[in-house]
């Protein structure tokens, strides 16, 4: 944490309102934000525990804000791939997609990283938002 605030501090301290150091289970958010940033993190969590954290997430953003997460994703013919190692989830497109949809939020942009090493599992960049529009059940 030291080191990211002695770097953000020097680059753009006036553009960061808060550094937490906490679980994503436990992170409480203490204002709205333009940005929410996740860079390779999310594999962490359980399904539940991801959807839980888009939803707390959503409801801490600006009227234009986002959240966006950078991550490996899975070859397309698997859904998920379970690294025995640092015991992380890795998911597919189709399956971000799915828990993005339980929580409420729309895909805006899908980018693939080109410059990683041939060889190692795609890196994507994707920025959702909350649906704006969601149909609510009629009450009959």
């Amino acid at each position: 944490m030291a080191k990211a605030k002695e770097v953000l501090d020097t680059n753009c301290k006036d553009k960061i309102g808060h550094y937490y150091q906490t679980s994503m289970k436990d992170l409480v958010l203490e204002e709205k934000y333009d940005l929410i940033w996740f860079q390779w993190v999310v594999g962490h969590l359980t399904d539940r525990d991801f959807v839980d954290l888009m939803k707390k997430c959503a409801a801490n953003l600006t009227e234009i804000g986002v959240i966006v997460l950078k991550e490996n994703f899975t070859l397309a013919e698997y859904s998920f791939y379970l690294d025995k190692e640092d015991h992380t989830i890795m998911r597919n497109q189709d399956y971000f997609l799915q828990l993005f949809q339980k929580a409420d939020l729309e895909l805006v942009t899908l980018e693939k990283f080109e410059s990683f090493p041939k060889g190692l599992l795609p890196v994507f960049k994707m920025c959702v938002r909350p649906i704006k529009n969601k149909k609510k059940s009629a009450k009959k």
